[in-house]
């Protein structure tokens, strides 16, 4: 830790970074860094980058405390879940197509036959409902809730096709 604390640190100081951050780490993790910062007088990261939104929300007992309590800020990736979150995915049937899953279904933490369980397509219902009531789309719902987080400063949202920013432009404006 000593020397990649120390890195980052050089990096800082000869203005090749502006800031530390770390991306997928657990609370214990996110606490042993700051510690060892401080004591060290080394860059104490300002933002955590974790995969953060309706379907995955395990940070929310460990991860978050913590990044309060150190004053780091949160930008979770994957705000819709690899597309789940968009309600363009169904249990009956695996993606296929021009979609992230249809052209690879094995895909990371995203991959359908992890994600195809009861609980996701519990929350999707739940989110589908919400948003037909709301008259939204449920990309805009599942943005919305995120946004809506006292916990996270921004989002990193990657669309593959620029037709996909259109599903998910609109959010903020209304939420």
């Amino acid at each position: 830790m000593d020397e990649t604390l120390s890195t980052l640190y050089d990096f800082v100081r000869e203005g090749k970074v502006h800031h530390v951050t770390w991306s997928n780490i657990a609370g214990w993790q996110l606490q042993k860094i700051v510690s060892h910062a401080r004591a060290h007088r080394l860059p104490v990261p300002v933002a955590l980058q974790p995969q953060y939104n309706l379907l995955d929300r395990s940070i929310e007992l460990e991860v978050l405390p913590c990044r309060a309590e150190e004053g780091v800020g949160l930008t979770p990736w994957s705000p819709l879940g690899g597309g789940w979150l968009t309600g363009k995915y169904n249990e009956k049937a695996r993606p296929s197509g021009a979609t992230r899953l249809g052209e690879d279904p094995n895909r990371g933490v995203e991959a359908y036959d992890l994600r195809n369980i009861d609980r996701t397509w519990r929350i999707l219902a739940a989110l589908k409902q919400v948003a037909r009531d709301l008259e939204r789309p449920p990309a805009h719902v599942a943005l919305a809730w995120l946004a809506d987080r006292p916990c996270v400063s921004t989002h990193c949202s990657a669309r593959a096709r620029k037709s996909s920013l259109r599903t998910i432009w609109p959010a903020p404006t209304w939420c």
